[in-house]
């Protein structure tokens, strides 16, 4: 168990450092985009 908490650890600490390095931009637009068909789907189906 505790081998596998370990591994956990460190791939969640290297997938932050890759999102933190790259990926914030194209997480940020798709954030947004989420939020725009969000609120579309709240309009249409209010």
């Amino acid at each position: 168990m505790s081998d596998k908490n370990e591994i956990i650890k460190e791939a969640t600490q290297l997938i932050n450092k890759q999102l933190s390095q790259e990926g914030r931009r194209r997480f940020f637009k798709a954030g947004l985009n989420a939020r725009r068909h969000r609120d579309a789907y709240r309009l249409r189906y209010q």
